[in-house]
């Protein structure tokens, strides 16, 4: 799940430097990533005889697309709040991403680059045309308005939102197919329908890695109901 708070204001400065700011978080991101692969690597046998990743991958690797995401997001003009330097969820950061791995079909692991590709190319024109003229005319208004028009920054978030999906597909973190450039159906606490371009606002919180990896969520004791209240 990938959400975003909206447009907001930004200082005309950080957006002049945007491309130099984003430089430490781009250089920290060659490194992660380099990790990303090698874990990935081990994961994808881990996958082929558990039908799951191991653990400490399905815990590594969601971080490492929601680093990537928000580094994305700041590098997109989206928002003028700089990525922490972390793989951690942090709700007040204006995007979100949480991803629970789970059971993985073999077959799909096993062929899992031929499947991505086709949608490694969507991602990879999308993010072309995001980066091309559109980039230079996002950024003029950006530098005139002081914030990114809607219609602009609905656009920037679908192709954000599908270069996430493709990331979590091809990392083994789901086993769905990213189909579509639009986003999630719903959100996780079933708050209901989402726009076009996923949910504008704050969204629920979602929190980070769920706490029991493959087991499902603890619900909490059932209360006492024969007993009555203590007067």
């Amino acid at each position: 799940m990938v959400a975003f708070m909206g447009p907001a204001r930004q200082r005309r400065l950080t957006v002049l430097f945007r491309l130099i700011l984003v430089i430490p978080q781009l250089f920290v991101l060659l490194f992660i990533g380099i990790a990303a692969l090698v874990v990935v690597v081990i994961g994808w046998f881990g996958a082929l005889f558990m039908g799951r990743l191991p653990r400490f991958a399905a815990e590594f690797l969601p971080g490492v697309v929601r680093w990537q995401t928000r580094v994305t997001a700041y590098e997109y003009l989206m928002t003028d709040t700089y990525p922490p330097f972390s793989l951690e969820h942090d709700d007040a950061y204006p995007v979100w991403l949480t991803a629970q791995p789970g059971r993985l079909n073999r077959w799909a692991v096993f062929f899992r680059f031929i499947l991505t590709f086709p949608a490694t190319l969507i991602a990879g024109i999308a993010q072309y045309g995001a980066f091309s003229i559109v980039a230079f005319v996002t950024c003029l208004i950006v530098l005139i308005m002081g914030r990114m028009p809607q219609t602009l920054y609905e656009t920037y978030a679908a192709v954000l939102r599908y270069q996430a999906r493709t990331y979590g597909y091809s990392l083994l973190i789901t086993s769905e197919w990213p189909w579509g450039l639009f986003g999630d159906a719903e959100t996780p606490g079933g708050a209901g329908q989402l726009s076009a371009y996923g949910a504008f606002g704050a969204p629920p919180v979602y929190g980070g890695a769920p706490p029991a990896y493959g087991a499902p969520p603890a619900y909490g004791a059932p209360p006492a109901y024969g007993a009555p209240p203590a007067y």
